[in-house]
């Protein structure tokens, strides 16, 4: 058997692409991974500060209406607040991509509509996932009716340059 897998971030907002995989793929199975919407805005709020996407003027934006400076990375989290606008605990600037790109229930509704049945699609918190990661791909691998494969003897690197072998090996010293 021959299996294709592709990842984005970005074909759960886009109706186009995911009626043209419906149209193309209908019996293909779907593994969202979402993340916590608040953390996920606001890690999105920094990489465009990063990226130097943001900017400061009579209010703060994002790219698409440019006026003002740049803000300076790492941006503030008063800043944040500021271009979120917002007001007695609740956020006023609701069209924003850093909010919207989080509303994934109309997001997941929108891909339902489009006919994928509930049957192909998995949903799945990141957050929860990267507690026991080698768990969620065993739960991954049986919902898509893979052979089972071991992942908690698989080898992770990590972003400081060492491995998960490497640290079980010195726990066991």
């Amino acid at each position: 058997a021959e299996y294709t897998y592709e990842k984005t971030p970005d074909y759960l907002l886009n109706a186009t692409a995911m009626g043209s995989l419906f149209a193309l793929l209908p019996s293909a199975k779907l593994v969202f991974m979402l993340r916590d919407p608040s953390s996920r805005a606001y890690s999105a709020y920094q990489h465009h500060c990063r990226k130097g996407r943001f900017y400061a003027g009579p209010s703060f934006i994002l790219e698409e209406d440019v006026t003002g400076r740049p803000l300076a990375a790492p941006c503030a989290p008063e800043d944040f607040e500021s271009f979120l606008r917002v007001k007695d605990g609740a956020v006023t600037n609701t069209q924003t991509r850093l909010v919207t790109w989080g509303l994934y229930a109309s997001q997941i509704k929108q891909v339902r509509a489009l006919g994928f049945d509930d049957e192909k699609l998995l949903v799945i918190l990141s957050e929860t996932a990267m507690k026991k990661p080698s768990d969620l791909l065993d739960a991954v691998v049986q919902w898509l009716g893979l052979e089972r494969f071991d992942f908690a003897r698989t080898t992770t690197l990590l972003g400081d340059g060492s491995s998960t072998a490497a640290a079980a090996a010195a726990a066991a010293v």
